[in-house]
């Protein structure tokens, strides 16, 4: 294949793999909606106290 060849086909494959600009729905209701809230779970019943089981070794 000679030099003129593959300019060509680089040129060809360049044309068909241009990217066509896309409004993208998601990406701008994520960025107009703001941060999101943060959640605190410090609110509501706590966590019950799990013991281990005897002889475990935890470390």
């Amino acid at each position: 294949m000679s030099e003129t060849e593959f300019d060509q086909v680089m040129e060809a494959v360049r044309t068909a793999i241009v990217l066509v600009p896309v409004e993208d729905a998601l990406a701008r209701s994520l960025i107009s909606a703001g941060p999101p809230e943060a959640t605190n779970d410090n609110v509501g019943p706590p966590w019950p106290i799990i013991p281990f089981p005897e002889g475990s070794c935890v470390s």
